[in-house]
């Protein structure tokens, strides 16, 4: 049983209706699976692989965004089939390998020390009406004090200079810096959009009444995501 990262690349010349080709990037036997973190409210998926033996081994860590709790779960019992099959008296089951990041993520949040509770997490996108600038990846959390945009890394990702520094966290741990944030009584309006399922508009009043409100504009991973986004927001109103 092997593990095999691919990407997908189109042919020059389109032929075969246009189908996709992939490529294997890397691949890994599964008996070396070390460890399964299922990420915060079942939006990503962290596997960590160890090669090698003894004397020499490299580790390897991928998380996988799929912003989508069904997904999560189709992929974990995919993997809970295919390691079972494996003839390994040595290995432990599966269900010994696998934590979750509830504690990082909160603590990351900061969500002990000032009481909150989370109601609504996912990871999405953030887009903006005016400009050239490319659509961001953001986590937008609920709580039942304020709403959160906050931009969400991984430790050994590449995007933190200060990884070095991080000497207590496991590569793939999530690590979060707040972008914007609002009490919850400064969010006046969630709309969806008319022209795709998918994005969600927040209207957010100023703190300064001489300033005018602004808007978080989001893309959920589907419609359904968006649904659940604008249904938590009304509930946390409540």
């Amino acid at each position: 049983m092997t593990f095999i990262l691919t990407r997908v690349s189109y042919l020059t010349h389109q032929t075969f209706s246009n189908a996709y080709w992939p490529h294997a990037v890397i691949r890994h036997p599964l008996d070396c699976l070390r460890g399964i973190t299922i990420g915060f409210q079942f939006q990503r998926l962290i596997l960590r692989f160890c090669i090698g033996n003894a004397s020499s081994s490299f580790e390897y860590t991928y998380v996988i965004l799929t912003s989508n709790k069904l997904q999560t779960v189709s992929l974990l019992q995919k993997l809970q089939s295919l390691f079972s099959a494996i003839d390994n008296d040595r290995r432990p089951g599966l269900e010994t390998l696998i934590d979750n990041d509830d504690k990082t993520f909160l603590d990351e949040l900061g969500a002990p020390r000032s009481n909150e509770v989370v109601m609504h997490y996912s990871i999405l996108h953030q887009i903006w009406k005016r400009g050239d600038r490319e659509a961001s990846r953001r986590a937008f959390v609920i709580t039942d004090a304020r709403v959160y945009l906050l931009d969400e890394y991984y430790i050994g990702d590449g995007t933190n200079p200060n990884d070095d520094s991080e000497k207590r966290k496991k590569l793939g741990d999530v690590s979060l810096a707040i972008i914007d944030s609002a009490k919850l009584s400064r969010v006046t309006e969630v709309r969806a959009a008319n022209e795709d399922p998918r994005k969600i508009t927040l209207v957010i009043l100023p703190q300064n009444k001489l300033k005018r409100s602004h808007r978080w504009r989001l893309v959920c991973s589907d419609g359904e995501g968006a649904e659940r986004l604008i249904e938590d927001v009304r509930k946390a109103w409540l």
